[in-house]
């Protein structure tokens, strides 16, 4: 690998700027894990301690959805749900048992960030939306009021959503206490 290869291969012009990028990159990908796992381990420890009732409905509600991801991302190979418990001799009541836990989990971590957020009057700010937007401009390369188009009513209520579950598990992990 020389300079010449590189030139071919990418946007870099030498081997070394080409390095360089992809250390920056391992770099950023290492800290971002970092944080996931940070904010999960948080996350972990605030369900322990967190005491909430779970309609069933409500977990019926998230199995759908874990459902309907599934297929989803099924259907972007060329198979369907029902296909692959076909393939597998399985059916949906036991797809479903299988990420009952899951979905538990799921739903009280929204119903614990959703109280902590209401008790610490954590909100998502014109300001806040605006950088998301940005974000998501940049991200698909598209004018920023191109994006705004897209966030309305119920988009923008999702989006408002998010920088709330963020800011708000970004303010668990803030005030977490280390041990070990």
């Amino acid at each position: 690998i020389n300079d010449d290869f590189v030139k071919d291969v990418s946007e870099f012009d030498t081997l070394d700027d080409y390095k360089k990028d992809i250390k920056e990159k391992i770099a950023k990908s290492n800290e971002q894990r970092g944080r996931q796992e940070t904010e999960n381990n948080v996350i972990d420890e605030v369900l322990k301690i967190a005491t909430v009732e779970i309609p069933g409905c409500m977990i019926d509600t998230q199995l759908e959805n874990i459902a309907r991801d599934f297929d989803y991302r099924l259907s972007m190979q060329g198979l369907n749900l029902a296909k692959y418990l076909e393939m597998t001799g399985s059916n949906i009541d036991a797809f479903k048992e299988q990420f009952k836990e899951q979905a538990e989990k799921q739903v009280k971590t929204s119903l614990v960030l959703e109280a902590v957020a209401k008790a610490e009057k954590v909100k998502a700010t014109e300001k806040d939306v605006e950088a998301e937007m940005k974000k998501v401009a940049e991200s698909y390369n598209m004018e920023l009021d191109k994006v705004k188009d897209l966030f309305k009513d119920e988009e923008r209520k999702s989006l408002e959503n998010e920088i709330i579950t963020q800011k708000t598990v970004d303010l668990l992990v803030k005030n977490a206490t280390k041990t070990k």
